[in-house]
């Protein structure tokens, strides 16, 4: 916090691999989690967490975290839970999907891993789709710096959530006022007293979300001044 972070992120569990039931661990005991998210909510803060199912998640959204990242492995008791206690939820679907787009060999992946790669694939699904129908808050967010760039990936997740039963316009919610809310900042939405931070689209990501995907076809305002795109330097001899 005296570095200037303003949001902070906790790691409260781990996969062990070890199959139905017991495929991940606690990182964090409840005494330590509780501490770091009063802590945090004392001085004004947001506190996130790297979640997976099962007991260990649970055990993180008792104890005091705002809002769970990836959250595989989950049932409707964990799913209550958030509903019950405002817990916001980031799927983060684009980065276990991009497990995907190489081969374990590639990825220098253990037999074991790739087996819980492939089950947690399945159970992403089944937290969104439970989260959802019980009102939990969602966010859009990719878990960008592992196998995933900052921002040229983004739109993959939008439409991730929309491939797991979400609508266009609720996808696109999640990344704006959404975000902005769990965020706490003035934007996210086109109101009076909101920062005028805006993306205009040559077309309709209603009707087909890839258009996000498309840099030439999209107007990028910061506070109300159009950002310029960043043209590469070309030297020629």
């Amino acid at each position: 916090m005296k570095r200037g972070a303003d949001f902070i992120k906790l790691n409260t569990n781990a996969p062990t691999y070890g199959g139905p039931g017991h495929w991940c661990r606690k990182e964090m005991s409840d005494d330590e989690i509780r501490a770091a998210c009063a802590e945090a909510h004392m001085q004004g803060l947001r506190m996130a967490a790297h979640t997976l199912g099962e007991a260990p998640l649970a055990a993180t959204i008792l104890n005091g975290v705002d809002c769970v990242e990836h959250a595989h492995f989950t049932d409707d008791h964990i799913v209550e839970l958030m509903a019950e206690r405002g817990t916001w939820f980031v799927p983060t679907l684009l980065v276990n999907e991009r497990n995907f787009d190489f081969s374990p060999e590639e990825q220098g992946v253990s037999p074991r891993h790739w087996r819980w790669l492939l089950a947690s694939r399945e159970a992403k699904w089944e937290t969104l789709i439970r989260a959802r129908k019980a009102g939990v808050k969602i966010c859009c967010g990719t878990d960008a710096g592992f196998q995933i760039p900052h921002g040229s990936m983004s739109w993959r997740e939008l439409e991730l959530l929309i491939q797991g039963g979400l609508t266009p316009m609720e996808a696109l919610v999640t990344a704006t006022a959404n975000n902005a809310d769990l965020l706490e900042i003035e934007a996210g939405r086109i109101a009076k007293g909101r920062l005028a931070d805006l993306v205009l689209v040559d077309g309709d990501p209603l009707k087909n979300i890839a258009v996000l995907s498309q840099p030439a076809r999209l107007r990028v305002f910061k506070g109300g001044r159009e950002i310029t795109p960043m043209v590469e330097n070309v030297c020629v001899d």
